[in-house]
């Protein structure tokens, strides 16, 4: 019975009408609003380094003689573009990867000059007849050793014949180009000590490229062909990598000058993004403007740049914005998205 007292109140209560009269009253939208997105613009200018020395490391056995090197020297303007009346103090040396005594580390001149700066009257040309100076190698696999060559240059030869070439303030850029791997004996120095040598260097920055045969590239069924040894060093140091098959040389040329002009193709968000919302352009002196395709990394197709989480940046693939050029970076910081504070 005590059970039948409790149920037959609560049915009357269910059954019991109510008129509510009157409008309801507005909120302003939703319960909780929807949070406006704050897009956040950061803008970075390129700048460039005030003094660059720039080491070319010429395989200059046969097979580069013959095809690969005419084809650098014809298309050196483009690597020129970004020091010829750019204000940039620059010296640019050539060296062989041949150990020879007459040229093993040796920079090579051309009436009494050893190496291209700002004060050349032509440096196009001084440039072509610095490398067209060296002699022909023999073709033997043992003066291939350019990691051994550029040791002696910028460490062993660098207070005797190369005396003046490296400065202290400058940055080093190391461009080796050779159609077969590096054979350097552990004598002067192995390529894990020579990986260790250029990290301690007292440099503004150091880079070495490599534009080398690649794994999977046509050149590969050649055993000794794949620069695995110069690819380790430049995967450790930093630098440009590019299949050395890939003629003509222009666009390699470009990059390597963008890179030694001291370009940057790394930029840092000033907050966290919203992963997809990312757009970058950039705006070069002259007011063109550049538009990118986002990717995951520069080893896949079609890809113009990627961000990277944990350095939250983005860095460029294939395009080095030019010097002075304005870098955007525009996105939806993610404190924002998510409701966080300003």
């Amino acid at each position: 019975m005590r059970t039948l007292g409790i149920i037959g109140p609560l049915f009357l209560i269910g059954c019991q009408e109510y008129n509510i009269e009157g409008a309801v009253p507005d909120y302003q939208g939703p319960n909780p609003p929807a949070l406006p997105d704050e897009r956040v613009l950061d803008s970075i200018v390129q700048v460039t380094e005030p003094k660059a020395d720039i080491l070319f490391v010429l395989d200059n056995t046969p097979t580069m003689r013959d095809g690969n090197l005419a084809d650098v020297y014809s298309n050196f303007p483009a690597f020129m573009n970004y020091f010829l009346d750019s204000g940039i103090d620059y010296h640019i040396g050539v060296i062989s990867t041949n150990t020879a005594a007459k040229q093993d580390g040796k920079l090579a001149t051309v009436s009494g000059q050893k190496w291209v700066d700002s004060s050349s009257k032509n440096a196009v040309q001084l440039f072509s007849q610095l490398g067209k100076s060296i002699p022909a190698a023999d073709g033997s696999p043992a003066t291939e050793s350019g990691i051994a060559t550029t040791y002696t240059a910028i460490e062993l030869d660098a207070k005797g014949y190369n005396q003046g070439f490296l400065r202290n303030a400058a940055t080093l850029n190391i461009v080796v180009m050779s159609d077969e791997d590096d054979q350097s004996p552990k004598n002067p120095i192995s390529k894990d000590e020579f990986i260790s040598y250029l990290k301690d260097l007292d440099k503004p920055s150091v880079t070495f490229s490599s534009v080398v045969c690649h794994p999977g590239d046509p050149c590969d069924y050649i055993p000794t062909a794949v620069g695995y040894r110069y690819l380790d060093v430049t995967n450790a140091i930093g630098g440009v990598l590019w299949p050395i098959d890939s003629t003509p040389y222009d666009s390699v040329l470009t990059k390597l000058g963008l890179q030694a002009a001291g370009l940057r193709t790394e930029y840092f968000l000033s907050t966290l993004p919203v992963p997809g919302t990312i757009e970058v352009t950039v705006m070069d002196p002259k007011g063109k403007i550049y538009t990118f395709k986002e990717g995951t990394s520069c080893d896949k197709p079609h890809t113009d740049w990627f961000y990277t989480a944990d350095r939250n940046s983005v860095t460029f693939c294939t395009f080095i914005p030019p010097a002075l050029s304005a870098v955007h970076i525009e996105y939806t910081s993610l404190p924002a998205a998510a409701g966080g504070s300003e």
